[in-house]
Parts: structure tokens; C-alpha cells; sequence
């Protein structure tokens, strides 16, 4: 998963700016329906305090391609926590 991690990153970094990307967390899960899913979370740290929502919005159109090409058929749910937040889940 770290391959898959590394791609999103990259993928996040470029179409998040001004925001930071921190972390990404990639976690095979199957949703309520038992269907195969990608549990997506994008930690970020964004001097504003905040998210381009549209920007978020658009990622997973971005990752639509590069996932293709990688044969990865799991649909993706994606999350979005700010380092604080991530850090305050964690404890």
C-alpha cells in the first residue's frame, strides 16, 4: 500500500496547494454493501486553517486515471483532516 500512498500523495500535493500534504493513509475496507473500497485519508497542513472544498472535491477525478492504469478497481472514499485534527484522532 505504501506504492498506492506515495501515488495519492503526489497526486494530492500537486492539486491541494497552497495546502501541505502531511500524510497519507490507505486502508482496504468493503463498504455497508460488502463492495470493495479504498479508505483514503489526506492529513494536511494548510495555513489558513483550511481546504480548497473544490479542490477536495475534484481529487478523486484526478486519482480516476492513475488508478486505472494500476489495474485498482476499489472505489475510493476520501477523508480530509488537518494535522491537528489527525493528531487529536490519534490520541
Amino acid at each position: 500500500m505504501s506504492d498506492i500512498s506515495q501515488m495519492i500523495r503526489n497526486i494530492a500535493s500537486h492539486q491541494l496547494a497552497p495546502a501541505q500534504i502531511v500524510d497519507v493513509h490507505v486502508e482496504e475496507d468493503v463498504d455497508h454493501d460488502g463492495d470493495p473500497i479504498l479508505r483514503i485519508t489526506i492529513i494536511y497542513d494548510a495555513a489558513e486553517e483550511s481546504l480548497d472544498a473544490r479542490r477536495a472535491l475534484g481529487m478523486a477525478r484526478h486519482l480516476r486515471e492513475p488508478f486505472e492504469l494500476r489495474n485498482i478497481k476499489r472505489f475510493q472514499v476520501l477523508r480530509y483532516l488537518s494535522k491537528e485534527d489527525a493528531a487529536g484522532e490519534a490520541a
